[in-house]
């Protein structure tokens, strides 16, 4: 009778947003986590770079149930049909930290996933004074950002790409304590990861076990997604790079060739006009604005060739 009654008053606690863990029986999961990794969700044009930020979101009781943070660890994924992935930054909450790294590299067996990012930050390396000399350091708010560039091929115009936190190993995307003797890890009760199959209990039980530190499993991730938006209404001209009225002008054939020798960086600085600077580079209508071979049929249409 008394386990029900617990039992009722915790699910009462979870829809009231889990203000009361205190109520939650021992052998129960508790499904209120003490803090979120959350990737945004953004939207952007073909052709163009866009930032995504990881946040950590406390809940109103992460104070008590958090020590110092001394560490991160974490592990994302992407697909590189879509996105291409140019570098990653480390936001104002972790900035100071002494360390910060990141790799990432293509992967062939997973569905849905061609690659994957792993990022690293350590707050302090025992070199020196503390970078934060609090007693207690629990970021809340960005992280860090993760710069990709937007496939140019108008056939993926209203699709979104998603980026998951991945599981792969049991410790990854932990988060460590200042102390070393604390890891927080993944609810898979709650959250959007990405959960490898050998990754769910009882497969990392044994590998908690054995490692020296405590192990808790209260950090809930959400994945994010960049969604490729439709383009403004008025399309240019076929081959009007510069956006003039007039269409395969050398200008346009010069402001291509700088595209291809510079990038993103020799068309308009001005995302809307940018967009339809792509959009224009279709010369050869196959859906891929602004290839080599987009830039040899303008060449051959301004020199008047068959």
């Amino acid at each position: 009778m008394l386990r029900s009654v617990l039992r009722i008053v915790a699910v009462c606690a979870l829809l009231a947003g889990c203000a009361e863990h205190s109520t939650e029986p021992e052998d129960d999961k508790c499904l209120c986590p003490a803090a979120t990794l959350r990737l945004d969700s953004v939207s952007v044009l073909n052709g163009q770079t866009v930032s995504v930020n990881l946040r950590m979101e406390l809940s109103h009781d992460a104070a008590e149930r958090l020590d110092s943070i001394g560490s991160l660890d974490l592990l994302i994924a992407y697909d590189k049909s879509t996105l291409s992935f140019l570098d990653a930054d480390p936001g104002p909450e972790i900035g100071p930290w002494e360390w910060f790294t990141y790799r990432h590299h293509s992967v062939d067996m997973i569905p849905g996933i061609s690659s994957l990012l792993r990022v690293l930050a350590i707050r302090d390396l025992d070199n020196g004074p503390d970078v934060h000399p609090s007693s207690r350091h629990i970021p809340e708010g960005v992280l860090l950002r993760l710069n990709f560039y937007v496939t140019a091929n108008r056939s993926y115009i209203g699709t979104c790409a998603l980026i998951h936190f991945a599981i792969l190993d049991c410790f990854d995307n932990c988060i460590g304590s200042m102390s070393g003797d604390k890891l927080y890890l993944a609810n898979l009760d709650i959250g959007t990861p990405f959960v490898g199959p050998d990754c769910r209990p009882p497969a990392c039980e044994d590998e908690y076990r054995e490692d020296r530190a405590t192990v808790e499993s209260v950090l809930e991730l959400r994945s994010g997604r960049i969604c490729i938006r439709e383009p403004p209404d008025d399309r240019p001209l076929t081959g009007d790079l510069n956006l003039n009225g007039i269409a395969f002008e050398v200008a346009d054939a010069v402001i291509f060739a700088d595209y291809l020798i510079y990038g993103e960086s020799a068309l308009d600085p001005d995302p809307s006009r940018r967009a339809r600077q792509i959009m224009a580079g279709d010369i050869d209508g196959d859906g891929v604005p602004l290839t080599q071979a987009d830039y040899d049929e303008m060449v051959r249409i301004i020199d008047g060739g068959p």
